[in-house]
């Protein structure tokens, strides 16, 4: 029997090599590992060839496929009867493909699926969950024998279902994939690719297998659709760049009701929303009736999801109003966002399920603990302890009935981070903010400073988190002010509408003139200028007159009006003279002139 692995990847060289490395280590020897690779650059190709493997097979595209046109290139290429898809920052376990081969030996279903162990890389987004491991303990292999049953209950819409049982974490017989191309005219149609396929089981295979035993890991790294799930300015920006990647709209991505709730269970709905033709069409007698009540209440218990909640207020509102458009009940709204503690509470693993009458089900693993710097270290952890995962909570320390101390990393008071900052040693204080984040989830003082230290480098990107993360426990002018800027500076204009209308109230008890301000550099900055000025103009007393002037004279530039531009350019000078953008203007000006 023989196995493809199929490794899509973009930009992410340092865990791709990490994920094509564990498929070379597996125990099993017949496999092909098809690396097909539509990066910027192929500079994963020499990496590849240095792992001296000839059962790798690197495809490199120069043009921008979209990720169902990558996977679909990928399973092209397979030869193998099975063949399964992991991400770039996921892995295979070394004796994955030998225990896949003992139970397809045994029962050769259309469909093998395991549900994944999970590891979060060194650069995850929330610090206190980075380079950890959530294991649950693997107890059983089941054979599902009603797949549309299970499909009729997820269109029940009571709980989120996920993605389904298919091609991603789960092996997929070659017979039954050319079946589906042959009915569907593509391995691959709709652009979340992995519901496409887990559906597909659902709706065309008589029966299928699931292990809870780890064949693959799952990775989420700091870059991943994953990591920036839980992180709304992140999450936002992914889903216009995958929209854009698919060439397709983002209220097709969502439906457009939902385009401004960015959930996971969100995609998931429009993504079931779609599929439903195709689901009755082959139904045919049980036929699926949505449910618009049911799906508001999945999308209203969604947002209470993520790291923090700069857009909570905005989304309710967004919520409220869809209620109404939607004549449903507004009842399952929350009122309020907890925020997740980053696991600080359970070092090691999970204490919470560690007692004296209930067996030990899940670990959740500190590899701080353990040295480990990546998923290659992180396999060992894992398959060592689904072997004999006792031996595991003894080397922790950890045993029933048995509670630890918890240890806390602290890295240094703001005294001497301010003085590393002073001496021009960045990292050094970075690295000690971000101990002291990780050792106190609640340290909005820490996160603010971390974001600040980022925002004066003008690394936004990496502002954007810790800024949100210590609004979502605080609101501070200074907090707001750094993230409203880092969301301009990359671009996410709509984003930061949202945030602004979330955070109306506040910003009215600082300044009742902030709102319209923030409003004025939305416009200006998306090149609105003539309807920036009025904003501007409106601004009394204005918070920085200049800005007025320089979109004035924008506006008159833009007209062909070089005299007044200059007169007005001029003035927004008098008012601050060191802003290179009015100083360009300036220049561009006097060129024209």
């Amino acid at each position: 029997m023989k196995f493809s692995v199929i490794v899509p990847t973009r930009n992410r060289q340092y865990t791709a090599l990490h994920a094509i490395k564990s498929c070379t280590l597996s125990r099993y020897d017949n496999i092909e590992i098809i690396v097909t690779d539509c990066s910027d650059d192929d500079s994963l190709r020499n990496q590849v060839k240095n792992l001296n493997d000839n059962r790798v097979k690197y495809f490199f595209h120069s043009e921008n496929l979209s990720m169902k046109e990558n996977w679909e290139f990928g399973v092209s290429q397979a030869m193998g009867d099975y063949v399964c898809v992991i991400g770039d920052d996921d892995a295979l376990m070394p004796d994955g493909l030998v225990l896949a081969y003992e139970l397809l030996k045994i029962d050769p279903a259309p469909v093998l699926h395991c549900n994944t162990p999970t590891y979060k890389w060194p650069d995850y987004t929330l610090l206190n969950r980075q380079n950890y491991i959530g294991l649950k303990l693997p107890t059983t292999v089941v054979k599902v024998r009603e797949p549309k049953d299970q499909l009729l209950q997820h269109y029940e819409f009571e709980h989120s279902s996920g993605t389904g049982p298919g091609i991603y974490h789960g092996l997929v017989s070659k017979k039954f994939l050319d079946m589906l191309k042959k009915k569907r005219g593509a391995f691959f149609v709709d652009p979340i690719v992995d519901f496409d396929s887990g559906y597909c089981t659902l709706i065309y295979a008589d029966y299928y297998l699931r292990t809870s035993y780890p064949i693959f890991v799952s990775g989420h790294c700091g870059a991943s659709n994953t990591g920036a799930m839980h992180t709304r300015a992140r999450n936002s920006e992914a889903y216009l760049r995958f929209a854009n990647e698919a060439s397709t709209d983002i209220d097709y991505l969502f439906t457009s009701d939902l385009s401004k709730i960015l959930t996971n269970s969100a995609v998931i709905v429009a993504a079931m929303i779609r599929f439903l033709p195709e689901a009755n069409k082959v139904l045919k007698k049980k036929k699926i009736k949505l449910n618009k009540q049911k799906i508001f209440d999945l999308i209203s218990k969604s947002v209470r999801e993520g790291y923090e909640s700069t857009t909570f207020k905005a989304e309710v509102a967004i919520l409220q109003n869809l209620a109404k458009k939607w004549r449903v009940s507004p009842k399952e709204i929350p009122s309020s966002k907890p925020l997740p503690v980053g696991l600080i509470k359970d070092k090691g693993c999970s204490k919470n399920s560690i007692a004296e009458v209930n067996s030990v089900k899940n670990l959740v693993i500190d590899c701080n603990k353990l040295d480990v710097k990546d998923i290659q270290g992180a396999i060992k952890i894992i398959e060592g302890a689904t072997v004999d995962w006792e031996v595991m909570l003894n080397f922790l320390g950890h045993k029933q009935g048995i509670t630890t101390e918890n240890r806390q990393f602290q890295g240094a008071n703001l005294e001497v981070i301010t003085e590393k900052l002073n001496q021009d040693k960045v990292e050094e204080a970075v690295d000690l903010l971000e101990k002291n984040i990780k050792g106190n989830f609640e340290d909005d003082v820490s996160l603010l400073f971390l974001g600040s230290v980022y925002f004066n480098q003008k690394r936004f990107h990496e502002a954007i988190f810790p800024l949100a993360r210590s609004l979502s426990f605080k609101f501070t002018i200074e907090a707001f002010d750094a993230y409203f800027h880092s969301l301009i500076n990359c671009n996410l204009f709509d984003f930061a509408r949202q945030v602004l209308t979330n955070y109306t109230d506040e910003l009215n008890n600082v300044n009742k003139q902030l709102v319209d301000h923030c409003l004025g550099i939305i416009e200006m900055k998306s090149g609105n200028y003539e309807f920036a000025a009025k904003i501007f103009d409106k601004v009394k007393p204005a918070i920085d007159p200049s800005l007025y002037y320089y979109c004035s004279a924008q506006e008159k530039f833009l007209s062909g009006m070089a005299i007044d531009a200059e007169r007005l350019v001029k003035k927004a000078l008098e008012y601050n003279n060191t802003k290179p953008e009015y100083l360009s203007l300036k220049e561009e000006i006097k060129a024209y002139s």
